[in-house]
């Protein structure tokens, strides 16, 4: 039988790499067997990626390692940035997938709220994209 104490440690350690959601219903349930566990909520889901992504890692495949170093300093200031953007409208990052990110927006009612943050959010993140890089 897992407590709420028995699994903080573990999930303090894993928390990077869980999204937020799934951390709150393991804590909210300690005992619930979560695999292949579904729930239906009211929100937004935004999937966003790098517009010319492709041709900007061929041409930096060009280069070899730094080529390769800077694709991922690349990278790295757009997930940073888009992330930031993301958190500011109480979005949750689910998911990275190579230059894509999938994010969820849940509201606590159904009358939107959500997908106007979902909304606001991709704007913001369109605005931010310069400043990446």
């Amino acid at each position: 039988m897992n407590t709420r104490q028995d699994l903080l440690p573990i999930l303090q350690a894993v928390r990077a790499y869980v999204p937020r959601l799934i951390l709150e219903q393991v804590l909210a349930a300690p005992d619930v067997e979560q695999a292949g566990r579904e729930e239906r909520f009211a929100g937004a889901v935004l999937f966003a990626d790098v517009s010319g992504f492709t041709a900007m890692s061929e041409s930096l495949a060009q280069l070899g390692k730094e080529g390769a170093e800077e694709l991922t300093r690349v990278l790295n200031r757009y997930f940073s940035t888009m992330i930031e953007i993301v958190e500011q409208f109480d979005g949750q990052v689910i998911k990275f997938g190579g230059d894509a990110i999938t994010c969820a927006f849940i509201s606590d009612d159904a009358q939107g709220e959500g997908v106007l943050r979902a909304g606001a959010c991709g704007l913001a993140m369109a605005a931010g994209r310069s400043s990446c890089g």
